[in-house]
């Protein structure tokens, strides 16, 4: 109800204190369908507020979209996906086949102790796009977004591909921001034998691909990836500090 209402430009105050909507008590959506989840925040509406979870916990919440959709000048912070709960696309959006735990795509947006424990799952047969950005929190950010002191335990499950694909245990694609104190432990597996081109199957234990603008930055600072992802590709322009295995193109 909360996000149908913000996404069709409703009044939304009486979920709102201190000028920000904020989680009061835990969250159970085991009585809702799965994949009935409808994401907050639209390309036209998209999520620009505060959303404090208050260190409460969702759970149950089976969706084929992730919590957030869209945010542009949003602060998220204090929230906990539990292990409860699972991500798994089930259709696409226009050409693409996205699928994280919080949001499809962060623009000038900080998540701050976010913590996703979630499974994320892809299964991208007899879908017809052309790429895939899959995260374990966020598909793609960009715009001076930030993500800190956040966390993924969530599994990465990449059942079927018939695509380019870009997968990130904490983000698919950094097109500009920062990332920093934050982990990765969720591991990335492929159910089946991939047959895709080399250059366009990127992986990675923290990013799945930089692909920073002209003149943008990116700054990856204090990372743990314990997953064990073998990560390989360019450094050229990234500010590296105290950082695990990161960011790959296999």
């Amino acid at each position: 109800l909360f996000a149908k209402t913000w996404n069709e430009g409703g009044d939304i105050s009486q979920w709102m204190i201190d000028n920000e909507v904020a989680i009061v008590e835990d969250i159970d959506f085991k009585e809702i369908p799965e994949h009935e989840w409808v994401s907050i925040g639209t390309d036209e509406r998209p999520w620009n507020m505060g959303f404090n979870g208050n260190d409460k916990k969702i759970y149950n919440l089976h969706a084929s979209k992730p919590l957030f959709g869209y945010c542009n000048g949003a602060d998220i912070r204090n929230v906990t996906i539990d292990s409860s709960s699972s991500f798994e696309a089930v259709e696409t959006n226009g050409s693409m086949l996205n699928i994280s735990s919080f949001a499809d795509e962060i623009i000038a947006t900080t998540l701050d102790d976010c913590d996703n424990n979630a499974a994320i799952i892809l299964d991208a047969e007899d879908s017809n796009h052309s790429k895939s950005l899959v995260g374990g929190m966020v598909c793609r950010m960009d715009k001076a977004s930030c993500i800190k002191n956040s966390s993924n335990a969530g599994t990465i499950n990449i059942n079927q591909v018939n695509s380019m694909l870009t997968v990130g245990g904490m983000v698919g694609e950094v097109a500009e921001g920062q990332i920093e104190n934050s982990t990765n432990s969720g591991s990335i597996s492929f159910a089946n034998p991939v047959y895709i081109p080399r250059q366009a199957l990127h992986v990675g234990g923290i990013a799945g691909n930089i692909s920073m603008k002209t003149g943008k930055a990116v700054k990856i600072d204090t990372l743990i990836n314990a997953a064990g992802c073998v990560v390989a590709g360019p450094a050229e322009k990234i500010d590296i500090n105290e950082a695990g295995e990161i960011e790959g193109i296999f």
